[in-house]
């Protein structure tokens, strides 16, 4: 089964209707039939994903874990779209996210990663400690690709595939102190990361 979440932003007719279903036909390697002598339990009649995908971790003083995901997607921009970006709806006293005209966002798209593209990130803590950002996984990443942590209270930047990012914060909100900086070490780098 399939399901659809609608959120109106108008009054209006919401109209559904089979042109809004994936189609993908059942047999023998589907989840849903499977024969005795198959042990598979992966659809091969679903097209491969290769959008690249950077999943970033935020671990708080206290043990709290936030996963925050960003993808490349040509149909995406960098406002919030529907059905590309999704909307925090349980934002802890810990916790990490994208910030997109001043929503919490725990997924985002994006149609471009190039050496123009920063991502604000906010961040709010319960208690003083260190905190760390890391990366959790990275798909379809060309190796050319480099990911920085900036940290604009101290004015830093991290090269995240090198290691693990420590940061030291107090109790408070700090919504507009990060941004992820993604850049192509073919297009050169800013002027604020040459040493």
């Amino acid at each position: 089964a399939q399901g659809f979440f609608v959120t109106g932003v108008s009054d209006g007719t919401i109209n559904f209707n089979k042109d809004q279903r994936t189609f993908v036909k059942e047999n023998a390697t589907s989840v849903f039939i499977r024969s005795s002598n198959s042990s598979s339990t992966h659809n091969t009649n679903r097209e491969a994903d290769n959008r690249l995908k950077i999943r970033l971790s935020f671990e708080s003083s206290n043990d709290y874990k936030r996963q925050i995901l960003v993808t490349r997607d040509s149909l995406a921009t960098n406002e919030i779209d529907f059905g590309y970006d999704a909307i925090s709806k349980d934002i802890q006293s810990d916790d990490m996210f994208w910030v997109i005209d001043n929503e919490k966002i725990v997924i985002q798209g994006t149609n471009a990663i190039d050496a123009s593209t920063i991502l604000p990130i906010g961040i709010l803590t319960s208690e003083n400690g260190i905190n760390t950002i890391k990366i959790d996984g990275l798909e379809n990443v060309s190796s050319d690709l480099e990911i920085y942590f900036h940290d604009k209270l101290l004015e830093t930047f991290h090269n995240l595939i090198s290691s693990d990012y420590q940061l030291e914060l107090t109790d408070g909100n700090f919504a507009r102190g990060f941004t992820l900086d993604l850049l192509l070490s073919s297009e050169g780098r800013p002027a604020a990361l040459k040493l």
